[in-house]
């Protein structure tokens, strides 16, 4: 059991899989919303991008003894690429900043605390060397987040499609 949340075992190839299908979902959810939720997506997409290079074992490490792995110069370019389509998602999808900036936008980011406070109790757990833990917090915070991206992508949604009314319909349009 303890080679399961060995440094680059098994726990970290699910944590970056984990990682990698919820950065998915969340630029699926953006390209479903706008606004807020659409500024959020790309924040999160970022930053799951990000996590996911970090959960991938360095080709190059000393822990690192085969299967999935990326190289240093792979995991920047990756970094890179990241951010490079969150700025062009920005950059296509015009945002209302007075509205996204609002108070009450901060509705859609909430349950990001969570998953920093799970990731917060796993750096301490590194830090006393309870490697178990640590991997377990992660992991935790990580399915958390996946839950937390389908729950966004199922209540995305376009703006309303407005609909011409019909000669003779007695339906007005929307």
């Amino acid at each position: 059991m303890r080679f399961f949340f060995d440094e680059n075992g098994p726990i970290e190839i699910l944590q970056a899989v984990c990682l990698a299908l919820t950065a998915v979902i969340f630029a699926v959810a953006f390209l479903r919303s706008s606004g807020a939720r659409a500024l959020y997506c790309v924040a999160a997409f970022g930053a799951i991008v990000t996590a996911t290079t970090r959960e991938t074992p360095r080709c190059s490490s000393a822990f690192y003894d085969g299967g999935m792995c990326l190289t240093s110069t792979g995991k920047d370019w990756i970094v890179v690429l990241g951010a490079v389509l969150c700025l062009a998602a920005l950059v296509w999808r015009r945002l209302n900043w007075r509205k996204v900036l609002h108070p009450v936008a901060l509705r859609w980011v909430w349950p990001s605390f969570g998953v920093m406070a799970m990731l917060a109790g796993a750096e301490v757990a590194e830090h006393v060397v309870w490697m178990a833990m640590e991997e377990s917090l992660e992991l935790a915070a990580y399915l958390y987040l996946a839950a937390f991206a389908l729950w966004f992508l199922y209540h995305s949604r376009q703006a309303p499609v407005a609909r011409e009314a019909v000669p003779g319909s007695l339906t007005p349009p929307r």
